[in-house]
């Protein structure tokens, strides 16, 4: 019996499957060999004797960093270039950002020692992540998902740095980030009124909760002048602000079943 030719409408929703999965398996393996590397780099060059140490920040960092120079401007003149061939245009996107991924983590590796290398390696782990909930799930979820992981980001500075000399610094930060919630809300509302498009892209789904994203933005803003105002409870709005995106998370993933 033969097999019903399947409808387009199928057919164009399988491709798009298998290019979410390709594109969370790349995610996933990028984000799995940027720690890799700076798991090398933290043992060999953080751990190491004190030798290695100063070989390294001599010798090996500063080569890194020029030759991570010379791959992006390689790979940006190598993909504008052959855009008509695609295989000399791909090793030109993969060069690039891979060249500053490595200049960028020798320069905070030699400026800011372990605590760069850690915070690097926290950032990346992070990136990763807001990654695949871009791929996994609705965009209003990956929006509602950063803005949580800025909150815990500005919670964990104010946490380090308010009782010191960068107090007025981190205050005029989270002001900024307070004021680009509130910008960001007002564009949000805009775009509810025109079926989640912004312009003719569509960047919400039909069924978006806006509500859920005003609600998010309003708990990251109170949190964060909650953290500048009272210090000594920065701890407990960490545990707060964590509950709010695990709870964030599960109603997404509730409402994709």
């Amino acid at each position: 019996m033969a097999k019903k030719p399947e409808s387009p409408k199928r057919a164009q929703r399988r491709m798009e499957e298998r290019a979410a999965l390709n594109h969370i398996y790349t995610s996933f393996m990028v984000g799995l060999g940027a720690e890799c590397y700076l798991f090398l780099l933290y043992q060999l060059f953080i751990r190491g004797s004190v030798g290695a140490t100063l070989f390294w920040a001599q010798w090996i960092l500063p080569i890194l960093t020029w030759t991570g120079v010379a791959a992006v401007i390689g790979g940006v003149v190598l993909a504008l270039l052959k855009k008509q061939d695609k295989k000399l245009r791909k090793i030109g996107l993969i060069a690039a950002p891979t060249g500053l991924f490595v200049a960028v983590s020798s320069v905070i590796a030699l400026k800011f020692f372990d605590v760069g290398l850690l915070g690097l390696c926290a950032g990346v782990a992070v990136a990763t992540i807001l990654a695949l909930i871009y791929f996994l799930y609705h965009r209003e979820c990956f929006l509602n998902t950063t803005v949580l992981a800025v909150a815990l980001f500005v919670l964990w500075i104010c946490g380090r740095a308010l009782d010191s000399s960068w107090k007025t610094v981190v205050v005029a930060g989270v002001a900024g980030i307070a004021v680009l919630l509130a910008a960001m809300c007002v564009l949000v509302a805009r775009m509810s009124k025109h079926g989640g498009k912004l312009g003719e892209l569509q960047i919400f789904s039909a069924d978006c909760n806006y509500l859920m994203i005003y609600l998010v933005a309003a708990v990251a803003i109170v949190i964060m002048a909650a953290a500048v105002l009272a210090p000594s409870v920065i701890f407990y709005l960490i545990w707060a602000a964590v509950i709010v995106l695990f709870a964030e998370l599960g109603y997404y993933t509730v409402k994709m079943m």
